[in-house]
């Protein structure tokens, strides 16, 4: 009857009952993102990405990915980039190529924050050269706006605000054009 995802993860991780201690893991730690408790999400993602079968590859690469960006909350910057690498290629190997494009973006923002700039516009050029040939959508607006922000070329960042601004539109995502 306890409702409390963490304990319930943590004793059947204890428990050596795999299955139960990922799936009630990613609960756990998805609450304790949403409440703005980071590093217990990370404990949690964690506890998931160590009981989750291997083989279920697209499940590891969104833990990656939400423990990359717990990571990111807490300032622990290069834990954070082997995360988001690891996602990527996770993401690469499974075809999806989205997804891999919105990781290259965040990678680029996470090499930004450890001052690593010539990293972070290559990350950002490699996601809008991944995601242009897909067409608008959510991602290619965010690294358009991401790439513009990299940019010492008044004329490129010119040019990549104003695509942004238009796959904002298209895709009709009013936080982009916010930004």
């Amino acid at each position: 009857g306890d409702d409390d995802v963490a304990r319930l993860a943590y004793h059947a991780d204890e428990a050596g009952r795999p299955a139960d201690a990922a799936r009630l893991a990613v609960e756990a730690g998805e609450r304790a993102a949403a409440l703005g408790a980071h590093r217990e999400a990370a404990v949690q993602f964690r506890r998931a990405l160590r009981n989750v079968d291997p083989d279920e590859l697209g499940t590891r690469a969104r833990l990656h990915d939400a423990l990359a960006d717990e990571l990111a909350f807490l300032d622990q910057w290069p834990d954070s980039a082997a995360e988001r690498s690891r996602a990527i290629e996770l993401w690469r190997g499974l075809g999806e190529s989205v997804r891999v494009g919105d990781g290259l973006r965040r990678l680029s923002i996470v090499a930004w924050r450890q001052c690593r700039g010539a990293e972070s516009n290559r990350y950002a050029q490699q996601a809008v050269e991944l995601l242009e040939p897909l067409g608008p959508s959510p991602e290619l607006g965010w690294a358009y706006l991401n790439r513009s922000a990299g940019s010492a070329e008044l004329d490129q960042l010119a040019a990549d605000a104003v695509s942004a601004l238009r796959v904002a539109d298209e895709v009709e995502l009013p936080a982009l054009t916010h930004h």
